[in-house]
């Protein structure tokens, strides 16, 4: 009688396995997308803790930071979480709300979305940079900025539009500057022409925003490993 290789049926064990946790995994999401469609903010959250895994809940997600939130736990922001969580495949339809005015009310949870993603969220940089500039909503343009500086060196081609912000103090106060400084601080070196600005910025600045500063300048100033 031939018999099959010890280490042929572990792999094989092993690939059915992996099999059934696939299927037990679309099941979950599927019961949470449904849920979340339903309004349930508890399930958004658990999509996110599943994180790529959840991919297809994305256009369910999308859908839910578009609806009114909730006094306490929102549905919006578990959302908005959950995408950042979930990461780069969520990238693109947050990219397309972002760019759509008629969802200019959701674009904070979007910026949100793409802050906690962080570098994955590189391809976004460009529209980030428009909503920083132009955004009408006092929260959304701060929250685009916090997402630049989330997604760090790979946001570089962010820096001219950062600098004139910071320039001109265009962002809301009392800590619009604040969040310039820190998100050119964690692009790191390649925000070297922002050195001229920030020292000139700091001249006047009060203690808090100098310390935010001075950390900048030591982060910019740091030599790439």
């Amino acid at each position: 009688m031939n018999r099959m290789p010890t280490a042929l049926v572990a792999l094989t064990a092993l690939a059915c396995n992996l099999s059934d946790a696939a299927a037990q995994d679309g099941d979950k999401v599927a019961d949470l997308i449904a849920k979340v469609k339903m309004g349930d903010t508890k399930a958004a959250y658990t999509l996110g803790e599943m994180g790529p895994k959840a991919k297809e809940a994305i256009p369910a997600l999308i859908a839910a930071m578009q609806k009114m939130p909730m006094p306490g736990e929102s549905l919006p922001d578990n959302a908005a979480l959950a995408l950042g969580k979930i990461g780069a495949d969520a990238v693109p339809p947050l990219i397309d709300m972002l760019k759509d005015m008629k969802t200019e009310k959701a674009w904070q949870y979007a910026a949100t979305a793409l802050k906690v993603m962080g570098p994955a969220a590189k391809e976004a940089v460009p529209v980030l940079v428009e909503v920083a500039k132009g955004s009408k909503d006092p929260l959304a343009p701060l929250l685009a900025v916090d997402a630049l500086g989330a997604i760090g060196p790979a946001a570089k081609g962010a820096v001219p539009t950062l600098v004139d912000l910071l320039r001109r103090n265009k962002l809301p106060p009392p800590n619009g500057r604040t969040h310039l400084v820190v998100a050119l601080g964690k692009i790191g070196p390649d925000a070297q022409e922002a050195v001229k600005s920030l020292n000139e910025v700091r001249e006047k600045a009060d203690p808090v925003l100098r310390l935010h500063i001075d950390e900048a300048l030591e982060q910019i100033a740091k030599k790439a490993k």
